[in-house]
């Protein structure tokens, strides 16, 4: 099983994201530093899927939009993470966490009207058994 989805809760059906988004994956979401200067990396997984300049039209955003209608909401997400697998390829993984509210603007300039500059953050993620 491969590829970017969400869902609101275990035993849902997976909604695969019709165009794949750069996504970045940060394993410890703080650093603190020890008495000695040392680094020392706390917190919980932060996952970013950026669309940047690839557009998504409104039944795009929308998908997104319907998980999290307000400022933030508990989701699904299976995401790329840092791992590759033997054959070269990215490790998807399954994870509880915070989905805020899609970050964007709308581009009227063109007739497809279309948003830009999405941005979807992820917090507070754990990792949940993939099913």
């Amino acid at each position: 099983m491969a590829g970017f989805a969400i869902r609101r809760a275990s035993g849902e059906g997976w909604t695969y994201v019709s165009a794949e988004p750069k996504s970045s994956f940060t394993e410890y979401s703080e650093v603190k530093y020890a008495g000695d200067g040392s680094a020392i990396e706390v917190g919980y997984i932060d996952v970013v899927w950026d669309y940047g300049d690839l557009p998504l039209t409104g039944t795009e955003m929308y998908q997104f939009l319907r998980f999290c209608s307000g400022a933030s909401a508990s989701v699904q997400v299976r995401t790329k993470t840092r791992a590759v697998n033997s054959a070269g390829q990215p490790v998807f993984r399954a994870y509880e966490a915070i989905m805020f509210r899609p970050q964007s603007e709308f581009d009227t300039r063109h007739l497809t009207q279309r948003f830009v500059q999405v941005q979807i953050r992820f917090r507070c993620s754990e990792e949940i058994p993939d099913d």
